[in-house]
């Protein structure tokens, strides 16, 4: 079925968040509800979990990058997150 409102593909697909969490990385960080997605500031690798225990290393995120997940923790610079300036999307 076609996208009524806007024909371009590009925009059809924009899943525009409606919350944003700003991420502290001196510890461990947990958001206090799942988010869809973590914005990347500055370039690195993001140390990410879906349900608080098993982590997945995400290397290479460019800055301005949106990892698209539903993620509820986020290791801190001292346990191997190397990317800056992090924003949790809901």
């Amino acid at each position: 079925m076609a996208d009524t409102r806007n024909a371009d593909p590009e925009v059809r697909s924009l899943n525009v968040p409606d919350g944003f969490e700003d991420v502290s990385l001196t510890s461990d960080y947990t958001f206090t509800a799942h988010v869809r997605g973590i914005f990347v500031g500055t370039a690195g690798t993001v140390i990410a979990s879906v349900d608080g225990t098993n982590y997945h290393t995400f290397k290479g995120c460019s800055a301005g990058y949106l990892l698209m997940g539903a993620f509820k923790k986020v290791r801190s610079t001292a346990n191997g997150t190397t990317a800056a300036d992090l924003v949790g999307c809901t």
